[in-house]
């Protein structure tokens, strides 16, 4: 089923730049905001050019469509996946040789080699992000205990120099009674 888009001449690639670069403003505001995730650009575009002037879309398919990329970029940031918008495109539009469906002519699409290459290095990423993680939690809770056990010599030391002190006065008493 074909879906027709609403957003005229302009190309979708110029269309995704722009996007890009309002977003990239989007993301600078959105440290000082704390805000986690902004909307890929790839998915901005197809939700605006499949819109109708009344905010309504132009048909069911295009609804679905969208509703599917929302749900795996969920997924992927759920699981700590780098999102990436072109991917969930692909995913959700099906990719033809030298045309990327929802992009237009001239978009290369990914190889499925580069696809499978560049999820194992999120994996990969992502598990050195958890292992790093647990290693820094690992290193404070040494690092606590390394405190706790300062503060235990710094107690006995203390308690020593009290009975030292304790000891000399008994036996400094204890040498006047006996010359006495």
């Amino acid at each position: 089923m074909r879906i027709p888009h609403t957003s005229g001449s302009k190309s979708f690639i110029q269309r995704i730049y722009e996007l890009e670069n309002i977003q990239e403003n989007i993301e600078n505001r959105s440290e000082e905001l704390d805000v986690e995730h902004v909307e890929p650009a790839e998915m901005k575009l197809y939700y605006d050019a499949h819109h109708k002037k009344d905010g309504t879309w132009v048909n069911q398919q295009a609804e679905e469509n969208y509703e599917k990329m929302k749900t795996i970029l969920s997924e992927e940031i759920e699981k700590g996946i780098e999102v990436n918008g072109r991917q969930i495109l692909e995913k959700v539009l099906n990719v033809k040789y030298g045309y990327t469906r929802g992009l237009g002519h001239g978009v290369k699409p990914s190889s499925s080699a580069e696809l499978v290459l560049e999820s194992a290095l999120n994996a990969e990423r992502v598990e050195n992000e958890k292992r790093t993680q647990e290693l820094v939690v690992q290193l404070q809770s040494q690092n606590d205990k390394i405190l706790d056990q300062n503060a235990t010599i710094n107690e006995l030391k203390k308690n020593q120099d009290v009975l030292q002190s304790q000891i000399q006065h008994l036996l400094t008493r204890f040498g006047e009674n006996t010359s006495t």
